[in-house]
Formats: C-alpha cells, structure tokens, sequence
C-alpha cells in the first residue's frame, strides 16, 4: 500500500463521516479531519463506520459461549483437511489445520481441547479463549461513497471456515468495482454471497 502512494496510521478510531456528492470527510480521534473520494469500512462486528451510516446489523445472539485454541501437536493424523467431531448434545468441535504440526480447535462449548474426543498430543499452546457469536448481516453494504467488507457487513458462527474468506472476497470485488466503475452493483452482490453462507453455515452447526 505505501509503494503505491498509501499511508498507515495505527491508534485512530473513526469518530464520524460526513458524506456529500463529492467526497465523504472522516474525522477521527487525534482530532483530525480527511476527505477521500471512497470510505471503505472493514472495521468488524462493533463497526464504527456502519454505526455512522446507521445501517442495521439485522439478526441474533447464539446462546452458548465458543472457545477456540490455537496449538502446535506432534502426530496429528489429519494435517491436510478438517477435522468435525460431532457430539451428543448437540456439541461440536472442530480441528483446522493452519501448518504441519499446527491446528485450530474450535468448539461451541466453553474448553475446545477438552471436549475433543480424539487424542492430540499437543506440544505448545499459542492462544486460547471464549467468545460469544451473533450472525447478523446488514443488508445494504453501502452507502453514498461509503462501503462496508468483512465483519462491519456480516458474522456468522466458524462453522465451515468460511468467515476470513467471505471478508478477504468482499475486499477484492470491492477492489475490482472501484477499478471498473461499477461500485452500485456492489451491494446486492455481495449482500447474496453473504446471505448464502450464512445460511450453509447454519445449516451446518444446527445439524
């Protein structure tokens, strides 16, 4: 980005946009104000910049509480696909292979390594912890000379992988509309796509 003429700044929170036909100026926390002729919010599930366009997250709160490790083991057998386990109850765990000794382990209950029920000799553990999972989409992913990718536009539970993709895709049909003048196709495309792997990853955590 900065060899093609960008800049990086770390630290700042958008605190507002004000959109005319023209350009869109963001002011943000350092007290600063800058126009740009195109706003693009990837800014996560607590997005500032669709609070600004005060579009709605449409959708619910699952119930229970995930958790997720991050964990190098020896000898895992499964090192090039997933591995879903699921379980009585409705529990589900989930392995994901991230390098050769490396591995993902997601579950929809409060100890992902001790609910999964095959053996995983787990040699160094990166990170571990909990969260809470919405699936919630909006349903215009834009506005005016403002847009929205990633989690700012949709979340849905791990179920299926596909959450990092859905963003990343979003970033580069976005990238390609602004390249060829076509950014009011956007929204309904991209409003789809979501709307479909939501519904798969559903399917597949309820079943």
């Amino acid at each position: 980005m900065v060899e093609l003429g960008g800049s990086v700044t770390f630290g700042q929170t958008l605190m507002y946009l004000d959109q005319s036909d023209e350009q869109t100026v963001a002011g943000t926390s350092d007290g600063k104000e800058s126009a740009y002729d195109i706003v693009i919010g990837a800014d996560g599930i607590n997005s500032q910049t669709r609070e600004s366009l005060g579009l709605e997250y449409l959708g619910f709160e699952l119930p229970e509480t995930w958790s997720i490790a991050d964990v190098d083991a020896h000898g895992w057998p499964n090192t090039g696909v997933f591995t879903i386990c699921l379980l009585n109850g409705g529990c589900i765990v989930v392995v994901v292979p991230l390098g050769d000794e490396r591995f993902r382990v997601i579950s929809n209950t409060e100890d992902a390594l001790a609910t999964l029920p095959l053996p995983m000799n787990v040699t160094t553990k990166h990170r571990e912890g909990k969260f809470n999972i919405s699936i919630r989409q909006v349903i215009h992913y834009g506005m005016g000379r403002v847009f929205l990718a990633g989690d700012a536009a949709h979340c849905h539970s791990p179920v299926g992988g596909r959450g990092m993709n859905l963003g990343i895709s979003d970033a580069a049909e976005l990238a390609s509309r602004i390249a060829t003048k076509s950014l009011s196709e956007y929204s309904v495309s991209r409003y789809q796509i979501g709307a479909n792997t939501i519904t798969t990853s559903e399917r597949a955590r309820r079943y």
